[in-house]
């Protein structure tokens, strides 16, 4: 019983995260941007996924008179010979197009739609684990 309850209790908590991250991304597709342009700094390697690295850009840009840094949302990799190297769509030195919503503390977003909505995607799978904790909770 008292498992049921916490396998319920956290998926209520996943699914209201979740909610928030989804209404969240409905609200910055209606908040005023700025474009601005930044560029490749180096591709950041991250090996948590399963198979294989991804490699990140991390993008040096100008805003409101400060040097920033952000890093794409989006892994890009490719196999060479034996090992993984960073892919195509991104290398060092290339200017990247970046979007700042205005009146949000939040870092700039390359400016494409797989960057863009990438948390829209992560809010609905939080929401459907979520959402099988509780169904499980309530009827295993």
């Amino acid at each position: 019983m008292v498992f049921r309850l916490l396998v319920g209790l956290i998926g209520l908590c996943l699914t209201l995260y979740g909610t928030y991250v989804v209404v969240t991304f409905f609200k910055d597709k209606e908040r005023p941007y700025d474009l601005i342009n930044g560029e490749v700094l180096y591709m950041k390697r991250d090996n948590s996924g399963e198979g294989g690295p991804s490699f990140y850009p991390v993008i040096e840009y100008e805003y409101n008179g400060e040097t920033r840094r952000t890093e794409g949302r989006t892994g890009n990799s490719k196999l060479k010979g034996f090992s993984f190297v960073p892919g195509d769509k991104y290398t060092v030195g290339d200017s990247v197009e970046l979007r700042v919503y205005k009146g949000r503390k939040i870092k700039a977003v390359i400016n494409e739609d797989a960057e863009i909505n990438s948390s829209l995607y992560g809010g609905i799978i939080i929401i459907a684990i979520g959402a099988g904790n509780i169904f499980m909770a309530i009827f295993a």
